[in-house]
């Protein structure tokens, strides 16, 4: 009776566990909502990338957010993906946090790339 218990409770903590970075953190899955709080860092999953990484294409805290700190120059201004984060068109899973209320940081689960977001009202949409 103590075997199964001690396996059902290893089982429930694999369960509820969240997703785990290379530092071995472990954060929370970003809700339906978006909600980040200020200091929070949660997964968000399967973010699309078929328009580049400019925009953060996930509404967080109703807002969206445009990179900061990528380089826009390349032909026309074409949004890029950061190369270590793969090719275009693959959704990432990334560790989002909210650093203060204008700045929100986006690190490949994969890489250690870290992308930097402000929001703006500006979102042109993504076809």
């Amino acid at each position: 009776m103590r075997t199964r218990r001690v396996v059902g409770a290893a089982l429930l903590a694999l369960a509820v566990a969240g997703c785990t970075n290379s530092s071995g953190a472990d954060f929370p899955p970003l809700g339906a909502d978006g909600s980040l709080a200020v200091g929070e860092s949660r997964i968000a999953n399967g973010i699309n990338t078929h328009c580049g990484v400019d925009w953060l294409l996930v509404s967080i805290n109703g807002q969206f957010w445009r990179a900061t700190d990528l380089d826009r120059t390349d032909a026309g201004g074409i949004d890029r993906v950061p190369s270590a984060w793969g090719q275009a068109d693959e959704p990432l899973d990334l560790i989002v946090t909210l650093l203060d209320a204008t700045t929100l940081q986006a690190t490949d689960l994969e890489m250690d790339v870290t992308v930097t977001y402000t929001p703006d009202p500006e979102f042109p949409g993504c076809e």
